[in-house]
């Protein structure tokens, strides 16, 4: 009996498990829709320095490490959201989006339903990051209850790190599925 408990107790998910969202995880390349949420990676960048848009205040962007630049196309599917609770997961460890650029940014936007933004996500991480070789955008709102769905785009890390990468204004590309 006590080895059928301690099996059990081993066995049994972490509080994190059961209360985590649930991840509908898809490549690069290809859409992935969540019951909130929509999102696709279109490429991947690494550079030292950032080249932001037109109209952007002028800004410090070298960074000792390397910033992650994705471009990527993102939808809230029922009601407004935000992604700034969005993470890069590198290697066991995850990274927050930088809000560096001004005004609708990844981290920053709000937007209504069922409409797509095409915009760069830009994470700031340490140039070992990269020896990971892969990486996971998951695609986040601030109101992501427990159990919901949450879209995960697996990507490939860039093998060089360029000395700047353009930085993509957030722009409407059209209706989400």
């Amino acid at each position: 009996m006590l080895l059928v408990a301690a099996a059990a107790t081993l066995s049994a998910p972490t509080d994190d498990a059961v209360q985590s969202p649930v991840e509908t995880v898809g490549p690069a390349g290809r859409t992935v829709v969540s019951r909130l949420a929509e999102a696709d990676v279109h490429g991947v960048q690494a550079a030292r320095r950032l080249a932001l848009p037109a109209g952007s205040a002028e800004r410090d962007s070298t960074t000792s490490g390397v910033w992650i630049v994705v471009d990527v196309t993102v939808a809230c599917r029922l009601t407004p959201c935000g992604f700034g609770e969005s993470r890069l997961q590198v290697g066991g460890r995850s990274y927050a989006p930088s809000p560096i650029v001004p005004g609708a940014s990844f981290a920053t936007m709000n937007v209504g339903p069922r409409l797509r933004y095409r915009t760069s996500a830009l994470f700031e991480v340490p140039r070992s990051a990269l020896a990971a070789g892969r990486a996971r955008l998951v695609v986040q709102g601030a109101r992501t209850m427990a159990l919901e769905g949450v879209p995960v785009i697996t990507m490939r890390l860039p093998d060089a790190v360029r000395t700047s990468a353009a930085v993509r204004s957030t722009v409407l590309v059209g209706a989400a599925s």
